[in-house]
């Protein structure tokens, strides 16, 4: 199920006549391994899988989004000074051994977490999320109190026969049941036509905090107040985002196109609002499908995304 990174899949423009640093991310990734990562770095985990996206009867292909993301990311300018930036490897699901591959995944998580490091996942569907939390939710027992901020246009509070791309946080919330600690679930951009009824009222069984798209799109003052008021009453957050939540237009490389979304400066700006509590453990982005990606627009739009959060977190 893993993959070892490959740098030389790491490619990019070299800048030769420019006064002072003059990098890339692709000159400065390093292939991890847990011996030469020493202090706080930003490591890279692909997770290639479509699985539960397959069994979500949506439209498949983001198992390979993890390559089309490092593509979109390799050239992009380098300004985060000493940090240290790890290319960590894929998690490959075989056959329909999802169940296999979040476990894989949550060790993953937890051991980077446990060493310092702020795992950065890329998918990959949105199952991601399970394996990310969990191993968040595993390296911080309770009663610490960790925030889940998903960006997305879907609440993935569904409870099916065996999981899939939505119902990660449904998932995470039982695994929080079993352990009698806080579900502390916070979902930005929603869908009121994405999501049933009976996902709207499992999100208030579980006490979740639900903003729709219209109003982040209308509100945006409100917005980022209750955003922030969720984190401040977290001690630490895992960050996902859909890359669905985008509208159709701004990120047509998904698994389902949004009809209205958030526009990709707001949910940039929600990002950095998670960034700058310096409360962030893990981050995962999800749904990029090259398939369907015109002009490798949602893959430049997620490199965007980690470019922002390696170069703004503190270390």
């Amino acid at each position: 199920m893993f993959k070892p990174s490959d740098l030389s899949l790491w490619k990019g423009r070299i800048d030769t006549d420019s006064a002072g640093d003059a990098r890339r991310i692709h000159e400065v990734v390093r292939a991890y391994d847990d011996t030469s990562a020493a202090g706080s770095s930003v490591v890279l985990l692909g997770f290639c899988s479509d699985e539960g996206v397959r069994r979500n009867l949506g439209r498949v292909g983001a198992k390979d989004g993890p390559a089309a993301i490092r593509a979109a990311l390799a050239p992009l300018a380098w300004r985060a000074g000493d940090t240290l930036l790890f290319d960590g490897g894929d998690l490959v699901c075989e056959g329909d051994q999802l169940e296999q591959l979040h476990g894989e995944l949550s060790t993953r998580v937890q051991e980077l977490i446990s060493a310092g490091h702020l795992p950065i996942v890329i998918g990959g569907g949105h199952e991601v999320a399970f394996g990310t939390g969990s191993g968040v939710l595993a390296a911080f027992p309770a009663p610490a109190k960790i925030g889940i901020i998903n960006i997305d246009a879907h609440l993935d509070l569904r409870t099916p026969p065996t999981r899939n791309s939505g119902s990660s946080f449904a998932d995470l919330a039982a695994c929080c049941a079993e352990d009698d600690r806080e579900f502390s679930y916070l979902c930005l951009g929603a869908s009121e036509s994405s999501n049933s009824e009976a996902l709207w009222s499992r999100a208030k069984s579980l006490q979740a905090t639900c903003i729709i798209d219209l109003f982040v799109r209308e509100n945006w003052a409100k917005t980022r107040e209750l955003c922030r008021s969720f984190i401040d009453r977290c001690d630490r957050i895992y960050l996902s985002v859909d890359m669905d939540v985008h509208p159709s237009h701004e990120a047509p490389g998904v698994s389902a196109p949004a009809s209205l979304g958030v526009p990709f400066d707001k949910v940039l700006s929600l990002v950095q609002e998670v960034v700058s509590s310096n409360k962030l453990v893990a981050l995962d982005i999800a749904e990029v499908n090259p398939r369907f990606d015109s002009d490798h627009r949602t893959a430049r739009l997620a490199a965007k995304i980690i470019h922002t959060v390696i170069h703004a977190r503190k270390i």
